[in-house]
Order: structure tokens, then C-alpha cells, then sequence
């Protein structure tokens, strides 16, 4: 099972734990629970993903904002969400004191802030309590802004902690704690010395600042850190790593932005630096996401 896999999962459990919760949260004050088998009329209700579509029969509503369309590797992602979400049903199904309190409408977000505005604007003229999603952290950002004016609250799903903010939670694994058990991970695996390469964007940001924070908690030798805004800037920092990994001066390596991890990667293998030759670390940023499962590059990162 490779690391994006089991990541994967994690994220699919997170989003279940999040309907879970919503339908808890319209149901608590309708009696006891019944977690007893046999407690449904029928069979499992498949979680529908096509945009508009719900589950649930109760006055309270739950919008659920995933990224169907646009980006291929982000719209892939939003799917198998969407599609985890039989995991939350079948639970709601057995306690008929939350199922009838709740009813999820599953919007399509795409994969622009605009579109995520959309999405949640749509849903709050339907009258939605609480908002599930998006993804993106700065989705979430712009839907909160949204949903703040409505007094709705939102649990979004992106790992980066600045998109949080008062009524705006977060779902999902943040930096500071991702970073510092994947370097302890990658230490445990004998990894001492460390280097982080960053993209100068918020994100890229947050998780330079985790970086630090951790290889500082744990004891352990950051030997660099680097930043780049352009694929030239990326390759100058490949060109000189190369001389450090190929010295044995590093044995881990921290490239946590999906969207440039694979180009990383493969420019390391073009310059002789295969998979295996140093420990490659990324973060849950790479949920899913196909480019990072199906680049070779990548194979055995943490």
C-alpha cells in the first residue's frame, strides 16, 4: 500500500467523521441513539455524486461542497468523497432519530474560489445550517466569508490552519502536527539530516514554519531549507541539493506541495537521484491526488 493511499483512506474517514458529526449534531436532541442491528427499514442508501443530489429526510439541511468537476486529479478526489460518504449513511440509516432530523445536498465547488462562492451562496438560498467543505484552503476562506454573513458555521477540509478562523473549522490533519510526526516517523527510520523545499506561496509558508518547528522539537538537523516560485527557481534548487544528497549530507527530503512534489521528484531521478536514494517526506496535501500515486519518483515516500 503506498503512502497516497493510506492517506487516502484517512481523508475519506475524515469527511465521514464530518456527516457524522452534522447529522449528530441535528439529531442529539431526539432521543437515544440505537446502535443495534436490524434498526433500518431496508438497505444502505448509496451517497449520490452528481451535483444537487441529497440524502436525508429531516428540516435540518447540510450542505456538502466537494470539487466535482474542473481539475482532473482535484475533481478525482472530490468524487471518492463523495462516494466515501456511504460510510456516514450507513450510520445515519441506523439511528432513525438522527436520520430523520438531517437532510445532505452534495454541491459542486469545482475547483475555483469563485466557483466554491458559487456553491455555498447557492446552498445558504436553500436554506443550509452548516456547510461541509470545500477542500482548498482558499475555498474555504472565501466560503466562510459567506457563510459568516449568514451566521452559518463551516468545517472545511484543507489542512492549511490559516484557513481557519471563528466559524470556520477545520476538519483534517494541520501542519504543526502532520510535520512533526512524519519527521519523527522518518527519524525512527534512521533519517538524521533533514532539508525542506518550499513554493513562496501561504501555504508553501505554513509548512516551512511547521518544518522548522518540528525538526527543532524533535532534536533533529536541518541541514537546508529552500523556496522557489518558478520551475527555473526549482530546478537551481535541484542543482544544489544534488552535490549534498550525492555526499550522503542529506537523507530526507521534505517536498509537501502537491501540485510540484512529482516535477521535484522527477528532476532528481534525471539527475541521479532515484527513488530510495533519499527519504522523501510529503504531507497530506497529496491526498489522492493521481499525479503523486502514479509518479515512479515518488515511490516509498512517507
Amino acid at each position: 500500500m503506498t503512502t497516497g493511499q493510506v492517506r487516502t483512506s484517512g481523508g475519506l474517514r475524515l469527511l465521514g467523521l464530518g456527516i457524522v458529526a452534522a447529522a449528530i449534531l441535528a439529531g442529539c436532541s431526539a432521543g437515544n441513539f440505537n446502535f443495534g442491528p436490524g434498526s433500518t427499514s431496508g438497505g444502505p442508501t448509496t451517497m449520490p455524486t452528481a451535483a444537487g443530489k441529497s440524502f436525508g429526510k429531516g428540516p435540518v439541511r447540510v450542505a456538502l461542497l466537494l470539487p466535482l468537476s474542473g481539475d482532473a486529479n482535484i475533481a478525482s478526489v472530490g468524487q471518492s468523497l463523495a462516494n466515501a460518504s456511504e460510510l456516514a449513511i450507513q450510520f445515519v440509516e441506523t439511528n432513525p432519530n438522527i436520520g430523520e432530523n438531517i437532510t445532505v445536498v452534495l454541491k459542486d465547488t469545482g475547483t475555483s474560489v469563485p466557483g466554491a462562492t458559487q456553491a455555498a451562496q447557492q446552498a445558504l438560498g436553500e436554506g443550509a445550517s452548516l456547510i461541509l467543505g470545500p477542500l482548498r484552503a482558499d475555498q474555504v476562506t472565501a466560503v466562510g466569508q459567506v457563510a459568516k454573513a449568514a451566521g452559518v458555521p463551516v468545517i472545511g477540509f484543507s489542512n492549511n490552519s490559516g484557513a481557519a478562523s471563528p466559524g470556520v473549522y477545520l476538519l483534517n490533519v494541520l501542519p504543526e502536527s502532520e510535520v512533526k510526526r512524519s519527521m519523527g516517523y522518518a527519524n525512527k527510520l534512521g533519517k538524521k539530516a533533514f532539508a525542506g523545499v518550499f513554493p513562496t506561496t501561504d501555504f508553501g509558508r505554513i509548512q516551512e514554519g511547521a518544518f522548522r518547528q518540528a525538526t527543532a522539537d524533535l532534536g533533529l538537523n536541518a541541514r537546508a531549507v529552500y523556496n522557489f516560485s518558478s520551475e527555473a527557481e526549482a530546478r537551481n534548487v535541484v542543482t544544489q541539493l544534488v552535490p549534498m544528497l550525492q555526499a550522503g549530507q542529506l537523507d530526507a527530503l521534505f517536498i509537501p506541495d502537491r501540485a510540484t512534489a512529482p516535477s521535484l521528484a522527477n528532476l532528481l531521478n534525471e539527475a541521479g537521484i532515484p527513488p530510495g536514494k533519499v527519504q522523501l517526506i510529503g504531507s497530506a496535501d497529496w491526498d489522492g491526488d493521481p499525479a503523486i500515486l502514479n509518479t515512479t519518483a515518488l515511490a516509498g515516500a512517507i
